[in-house]
């Protein structure tokens, strides 16, 4: 049954997106504590599962073309909202309260992760503006000298 797929999709996509999440918390203490490895871990343990969220959305993708064809309806968007709207009658009970329940978790985790990159962004820009001072404050003092000389 398509409904169990799509299900067992979700399921497998918040996985995915609460290690997502746990990495982006991971690179902010490292960059909060300045810790090259760690930062370069989570950068790698990033790129390692970006493929992942790719991949599990073009299933999600598809369940829920295969779950349109199987119901002989026209889709006319990829939401779930709108899925579980055409849909309730003719979904179990607790299978349309779950498809929400994920349905709300995942949203919720998407939030969390676009206030985690948000921040470590910002924490990222300042790193780049602090170094580019130093770099002229640093520049500068070779043309004079930090200290005077007279001493």
């Amino acid at each position: 049954m398509e409904a169990e797929n799509l299900i067992n999709v979700l399921r497998r996509e918040k996985k995915i997106l609460n290690e997502l999440k746990s990495i982006a918390t991971q690179k902010q203490v490292a960059l909060v504590s300045n810790n090259r490895e760690k930062l370069d871990k989570s950068i790698k343990d990033e790129e390692r599962i970006l493929p992942l969220i790719q991949k599990i959305e073009k299933e999600r993708l598809a369940v829920i073309d295969e779950f349109y064809i199987e119901n002989q309806q026209v889709r006319s968007d990829y939401h779930l909202e709108t899925l579980l709207e055409k849909f309730s009658s003719f979904l179990a009970n607790n299978t349309a309260e779950e498809i929400k329940s994920i349905q709300f978790e995942l949203k919720t985790l998407v939030e969390d992760l676009t206030k985690l990159n948000k921040q470590n962004m910002y924490l990222i820009n300042h790193s780049r503006e602090f170094l580019k001072e130093t770099m002229a404050t640093v520049m500068s003092a070779t043309e004079k000298s930090i200290l005077d000389k007279k001493g």
